[in-house]
């Protein structure tokens, strides 16, 4: 049995990206989706590649890892298209931007994530007295900082970016044992900072991820 703590995480925002958007002319159904870049395209094995649109809804908004390129093929470790009822065959082309360069958070006194429960709606027919449970969707995935007012800090830039364009921006986690976690989401920050005597001035900042994250166990 492992314990894993939040202590040690190092939580980053995408601060550049390699070059200019990267089209997407196709996606194979697999374990490990892989994907056929445009040729122009820049991308590196290790890099972490945001799905900014696709034929597949299912995956626009993911973010995944690239284990594998040859030529203009890269191969998405973690994205599992195998479901050709949710992937259909030949449909997932789209638009991709890879990350070239990650600014860490610093000063952060709380973190949290909340968001991704199942919902069900219930229902009952006339002849059973016991109503049911049916899925529908999932909540909203929101991750939120607390952190120290210190706009001066390399990554404030990045958060400010996404914020003022209201647009996603990568976020990872690199976990102490090694793990990692990527998605992407929209930055946004409290208007005024918290204020309490005899503390330090705090502001919170908030990221309204467009889906679920990808993890990685190294």
């Amino acid at each position: 049995m492992s314990r894993f703590y939040v202590n040690g995480t190092i939580p980053k925002i995408a601060a550049t990206f390699r070059g200019t958007q990267a089209a997407i002319t196709d996606i194979s159904n697999a374990a490990n989706a892989v994907a056929t870049l445009a040729a122009a395209h820049s991308y590196q094995v290790g890099d972490y590649v945001e799905i900014l649109t696709s034929g597949w809804n299912l995956l626009a908004g993911r973010v995944f890892r690239i284990s594998a390129l040859s030529t203009n093929d890269a191969t998405l470790e973690g994205c599992d298209t195998q479901d050709t009822s949710k992937y259909p065959a030949s449909q997932g082309a789209g638009t991709s931007r890879a990350v070239l360069t990650w600014a860490n958070l610093q000063q952060i006194n709380e973190l949290e994530v909340s968001g991704g429960e199942q919902e069900f709606s219930e229902g009952q027919y006339i002849d059973n007295p016991l109503k049911f449970r049916f899925p529908t969707s999932q909540t909203p995935i929101d991750v939120r900082f607390l952190v120290d007012d210190d706009q001066a800090a390399a990554y404030w830039a990045h958060v400010k970016a996404s914020r003022a364009a209201l647009a996603n921006r990568p976020l990872r986690f690199d976990f102490p044992e090694g793990g990692k976690a990527a998605g992407t989401g929209i930055w946004t920050y409290s208007a005024a900072p918290a204020m309490e005597l005899n503390n330090t001035r705090r502001r919170t900042i908030n990221v309204a991820m467009a889906a679920e994250f990808t993890e990685y166990t190294s």
